[in-house]
């Protein structure tokens, strides 16, 4: 059976990923990214075709040094971790409550969208946090407010959180409107990453569905990339040609965000993010 091969450029290369490689690290093995990671091994897609990866054994029991998005760097004939190329940006964080404090749950993302809605899910504290969080992570946060068609005042909604969010930018959204949704598209060049954060029930799936799109569109078909390994893939391609990533890990961290708020609770936002990087 044959599978897609996608470009470095395809998958999101940068130059500056190379920066701490030398000849011999070329001559020795190819870059490839991590698409999901499963019970001690990784799926990854690389200019070569999907493949997976056994983790290095002091990464056994955790996958704790790894995420989706990352790159790594496998030796050409084995297909065996050479190592974890420096990361640009790392979204982490303590999925449940019995989870080490620090757990990587994305890499090398670009654009973290932070969902929320025009209703009662509205909660400045909470989005405070994931720009917080964002920023942390040496991601750029965009702040997404969505139900733009069944809330009358709805522009009243976005004033409202473009004064209080004033270190992301805010985009009023109807997630049932292809046109509405195109202004997200700025964010979702070919090779970009992205994840989406929020409250269940928000349109983050709704989101997701209309950048999928056409799957005919789509170069690196993401179903392709979990037959071999038996796994589904976490980093899938949209039809502009950027990825998302969404894992367990990033959804529970979303139910926690929104179950272990206090609405007293004081956040502290940088003003704006950290770059280049």
């Amino acid at each position: 059976m044959s599978f897609p091969i996608c470009s470095l450029h395809q998958l999101g290369w940068r130059t500056r990923y190379a920066h701490d490689l030398t000849l011999d690290d070329f001559a020795a093995g190819h870059p490839a990214r991590v698409v999901a990671v499963q019970r001690g091994q990784c799926s990854v897609l690389s200019s070569h075709g999907p493949g997976t990866a056994a983790l290095p054994e002091h990464a056994a029991g955790a996958e704790a040094g790894f995420a989706a998005g990352d790159w790594l760097l496998l030796e050409h004939r084995s297909g065996r971790v050479l190592r974890r190329l420096e990361r640009q940006s790392l979204l982490a964080g303590a999925v449940t409550d019995g989870s080490h404090p620090w757990s990587p749950i994305a890499a090398n993302l670009d654009t973290l969208f932070v969902v929320t809605a025009c209703d009662a899910d509205f909660n400045a504290a909470r989005l405070q946090r994931y720009l917080a969080l964002a920023f942390g992570a040496r991601v750029t946060p965009v702040v997404v407010m969505t139900k733009a068609d069944r809330c009358a005042d709805a522009p009243s909604w976005l004033a409202t959180a473009q004064r209080l969010l004033p270190q992301a930018r805010v985009l009023l959204v109807n997630a049932r409107e292809r046109a509405s949704v195109a202004q997200l598209e700025p964010w979702l060049a070919p090779g970009s990453t992205v994840a989406l954060v929020g409250s269940t029930g928000v349109g983050k799936g709704s989101l997701v569905r209309h950048w999928l799109g056409d799957a005919e569109g789509v170069s690196c078909e993401h179903d392709a990339l979990a037959k071999p390994v038996g796994m589904r893939p976490s980093m899938r391609p949209l039809r502009t040609g950027a990825w998302v990533i969404d894992t367990p890990d990033l959804r529970a961290l979303c139910a926690r965000m929104a179950g272990s708020l206090r609405s007293r609770e004081s956040i502290r936002v940088p003003t704006q993010v950290a770059g280049p990087w």
